[in-house]
């Protein structure tokens, strides 16, 4: 095996780790998501002001709340689900 084997990427990584970095940030939130710098900069603002409204800007971190909220409605339905529950659903629909 060759070293440029072990160090190839797919293009498909590189095409979307922009965008799976902005998840990660997105879901950790706080200083992580803040250092992404997904700020949107304003017209003629210079690096000082973007920077100084960078770290007054308040990060609320929804996107951990919904992940976990949805995630909880699925482990939940989970919890439900019974083979037995699941039997009468297969004799209704053979009906």
């Amino acid at each position: 095996m060759y070293y440029e084997d072990i160090e190839y990427q797919h293009p498909d990584y590189e095409n979307n780790i922009a965008r799976w970095e902005f998840y990660v940030r997105s879901y950790m939130g706080g200083q992580d998501y803040r250092d992404g710098r997904y700020l949107t900069d304003y017209l003629n603002e210079d690096k000082n002001s973007y920077a100084r409204r960078l770290e007054l800007t308040p990060l609320d971190n929804h996107c951990r709340n919904v992940v976990h909220v949805y995630s909880s409605f699925l482990c939940a339905y989970r919890r439900l689900v019974t083979f037995s529950r699941w039997r009468a659903v297969l004799t209704l629909r053979r009906s």
